[in-house]
């Protein structure tokens, strides 16, 4: 089962990690991001999408079995024009069982019900 729970920067480390994995620099090429660097950008996201027009960001980790296994997120987004791109991530050894795709079919669905209904979202 997946459930998304809300970020907390004491996942940092899990987050890196899976920002380093081989798949995830092949197909999203990422800038090394010191640690200390991530934890502060993770301390300016929320979890809360009715808070649309407060913040840049906001990100999700995936729970899969009871581990956190990913996470998906809504970033550069723009209140003025509605508008939001879904990034998600999921750790490599996870990989091929449909957890991304399951990830963000829920994310959306909580977007569309906690974001204006003009927005538009990019995947």
């Amino acid at each position: 089962m997946i459930e998304l729970v809300d970020s907390n920067p004491d996942y940092v480390s899990l987050w890196l990690k899976w920002r380093g994995e081989a798949s995830t620099l092949r197909y999203n090429p990422i800038v090394p991001t010191p640690i200390k660097e991530l934890r502060v950008r993770m301390e300016n996201m929320s979890s809360d999408l009715s808070q649309y027009e407060s913040f840049y960001e906001f990100q999700f980790f995936i729970k899969f079995d009871s581990e956190l296994v990913g996470t998906v997120s809504l970033k550069k987004t723009s209140p003025m024009m509605r508008y939001g791109e879904i990034a998600y991530e999921v750790g490599e050894a996870y990989h091929g069982r449909g957890i991304g795709t399951k990830a963000v079919r829920k994310f959306v669905g909580i977007c569309r019900d906690s974001t204006p209904k003009d927005c538009s979202l990019c995947c």
